[in-house]
């Protein structure tokens, strides 16, 4: 697949969203978003892994996309073409919400309106607020929430595999991944 950033969508200076905005986007985040703690290799810190906080949001509609931007006031915008997927499909949109702060705003903002996706949420605030300004290891409560929300994202029948974080190890000195 090929994303492609679009130009940063420029955000209107405007007073603060109206309560509705706000809960008709974190209606649309219930039904097309994600709440996702992603574990990759490498990073800055001690661990020879780095886990990622993310708020994703994906829809065939720029404006739409534009509008959950412009309401949340965070993020950064993407384009998706078609041709990477399947010819029958449209080219898809999608605002990315992954810095720290970004993240901890945007999940705050819509905690009051969340239902459904209302525990992905609060695990997600509470990893962010448990990082913030750290650079060291993850604790073992850090390590059980990714694997909370791994548990809860998870689709499908197929049985859950616990996420094997030294499976994403690298052994900083020799850079040998494990």
């Amino acid at each position: 697949m090929q994303t492609h950033r679009i130009k940063q969508l420029e955000l209107e200076a405007k007073t603060p969203p109206l309560a509705e905005e706000i809960a008709f986007v974190t209606g649309f985040v219930e039904g097309e978003g994600c709440f996702h703690l992603d574990v990759e290799r490498g990073g800055n810190g001690k661990n020879g892994f780095c886990i990622n906080a993310e708020i994703s949001i994906v829809n065939t509609s720029k404006k739409l996309i534009a509008y959950c931007h412009q309401v949340l006031g965070v993020g950064q915008v993407y384009y998706e073409d078609s041709y990477a997927r399947k010819s029958v499909h449209k080219p898809t949109y999608q605002l990315r919400i992954t810095k720290w702060s970004s993240v901890l705003k945007a999940t705050r903002t819509m905690l009051p309106y969340l239902r459904s996706k209302l525990p992905q949420a609060l695990i997600l605030e509470e990893f962010c607020v448990s990082r913030h300004g750290k650079k060291t290891t993850y604790t073992p409560r850090e390590r059980k929430l990714v694997q909370q929300l791994h548990r809860l994202n998870h689709r499908g029948t197929r049985p859950i595999e616990p996420i094997n974080f030294e499976q994403y190890a690298v052994d900083k000195e020799t850079k040998h991944e494990y």
